[in-house]
């Protein structure tokens, strides 16, 4: 069976098949408008470098937004099928006191206008990994820079993990002038549900008098709190047991939320092994 049958395989599997891959990122932050508040890196570059964005929402179901596998500008491994990879460490340093997510990003879904109200095409692509949705979040990531009107919106028709259609989410509330990269989610599900397969379209009640927004589907790895200047690394073995799944397809990227306005720089390392 693929996988780990003990802590001795994974040990042999690193050490004697040489069956480990490490990543070391860096990345600059901006300033953020507010403590709390998360940013995106996938776009801002550094290594590694700019995703690009996602095609744009669609009137047709199923066709909207760009599904994400191996995708330039993220951390990607490459297949090792039909071995199974796992996130065993994930580590960072940072200027600014902050918290450092990794996640992987599956669809995105750009051109989505933050400055008007009303019903707005989604219609995500399927999911390329976690197709059953359990655990996929839906952030809204800012392309342009949002108005001093804080934007209000909700998922008004989504998809769940149990393949029921027509679901509508809580609304949520963003900051006011949110910048290029700032992110806000996840967004709130109707009560039950635990992750989506697909958004349909959105509602924006209150809106900003500018801003576009891209519709990111995610599934988090893994979240480390960073004290400023300290290298803090979390072992997802024996400090967690958990081994988060990296899928073969994976594509990898981070965003960081923070505690002051400062713009933070990021810097640190992801360890994944296969057996």
């Amino acid at each position: 069976m693929p996988g780990f049958s003990s802590y001795d395989d994974l040990i042999t599997e690193i050490t004697t098949n040489d069956k480990i891959f490490e990543y070391n990122f860096m990345a600059i932050g901006a300033t953020s408008i507010a403590a709390g508040n998360w940013h995106s890196l996938a776009r801002t570059g550094g290594v590694p470098g700019a995703v690009t964005d996602g095609a744009a929402g669609s009137g047709t179901p199923g066709a909207g937004g760009t599904a994400l596998t191996n995708a330039s500008g993220t951390i990607n491994l490459g297949a090792q099928d039909p071995d199974k990879k796992a996130l065993i460490t994930f580590g960072g340093v940072a200027t600014t006191a902050c918290n450092l997510m990794l996640y992987d990003r599956l669809v995105h879904v750009s051109g989505i206008a933050g400055g008007s109200t009303g019903t707005k095409n989604v219609n995500s692509v399927a999911l390329p990994r976690y197709t059953s949705g359990v655990g996929v979040q839906a952030w809204y990531e800012f392309t342009t820079a949002g108005s001093a009107t804080a934007t209000v919106s909700n998922l008004l028709s989504y998809t769940n993990q149990g393949s029921t259609g027509g679901q509508v989410g809580g609304s949520r509330t963003g900051l006011a002038a949110q910048i290029i990269n700032s992110m806000v989610g996840p967004m709130p599900l109707a009560a039950g549900d635990t992750g989506i397969q697909s958004v349909e379209t959105i509602n924006i009640g209150t809106a900003s008098t500018s801003g576009v927004i891209q519709l990111v589907l995610l599934k988090p790895l893994a979240i480390i709190p960073l004290p400023a200047n300290t290298f803090v690394e979390k072992d997802l073995v024996l400090q967690i047991t958990s081994l988060p799944r990296v899928f073969d397809g994976a594509s990898l990227c981070l965003m960081y939320e923070t505690t002051a306005t400062t713009a933070t720089n990021l810097w640190g390392t992801i360890r994944v092994a296969w057996g």
